[in-house]
């Protein structure tokens, strides 16, 4: 028997992923490829934010991309790995938008005071936009070993940059920064975020939550500075 020709060693069966290859989309794809997953991602992404799982079905999904059916199977080998990532896309985005949310942050004037208040407003703020879509995916990224250590790292990584933030905070304004009581305001704040979240106490921007916000404000400047 002669040798294996070239093309004959390249084959193999499009069903199968060789090694190295994205267990979530199948690689590696050229631009135009790429440009393709991008917007078949972006409407993914859109259509698991508006109505959940249910929505992410081959034919939706290539309907509100403007592409072929074919063409999400070329790049997803089933709604599992479309899942994937979706949630791997929110989560990547969340945790842009607590980074720009520090920066903005820590480049603001004022007190510490002042600080706290734009803090905690920031923190309700991001978090009511991507808290529906955590509730979306929650029970997907439990059963997904791979996004729930995504979901872990990211968290770990999010709260250390917003502890760094109110440490960095404090610095700037001459105060002791002592990292048991950073940790607790900003369990405390987040905290109180997530429970008017998803068990409001008052309706959004209503004076009762206004005053409740400046309140849990001036309970942490006073622990965070000993006062």
């Amino acid at each position: 028997m002669g040798p294996t020709s070239t093309s004959a060693r390249k084959t193999r069966n499009p069903g199968t992923r060789a090694q190295g290859e994205q267990h979530t989309a199948r690689g590696p794809v050229q631009s135009r490829s790429r440009q393709t997953l991008d917007g078949i991602l972006l409407a993914a992404t859109a259509l698991f934010k508006e109505a959940g799982p249910p929505a992410l079905t081959f034919a939706g999904i290539a309907k509100a991309a403007g592409v072929s059916v074919g063409a999400v199977q070329f790049h997803f080998a089933n709604k599992e790995a479309i899942l994937e990532a979706v949630i791997t896309r929110i989560l990547d985005d969340n945790l842009q938008a607590e980074i720009v949310l520090y920066e903005q942050l820590a480049g603001a004037g004022g007190g510490m005071s002042a600080f706290l208040h734009a803090y905690i407003c920031g923190q309700h703020e991001l978090l009511a936009r991507f808290n529906p879509h955590f509730a979306k995916s929650i029970e997907i990224i439990r059963a997904n070993p791979s996004l729930a250590a995504k979901g872990q790292a990211i968290g770990i990584r999010a709260e250390a940059l917003g502890k760094a933030t109110l440490g960095a905070a404090l610095e700037r304004d001459g105060l002791p920064r002592v990292e048991e009581r950073i940790d607790a305001a900003y369990h405390a704040i987040l905290s109180f975020v997530l429970r008017e979240l998803n068990f409001p106490s008052a309706p959004p921007g209503s004076p009762a939550l206004l005053r409740r916000r400046h309140a849990l404000g001036q309970m942490c400047l006073a622990y965070l500075t000993g006062a």
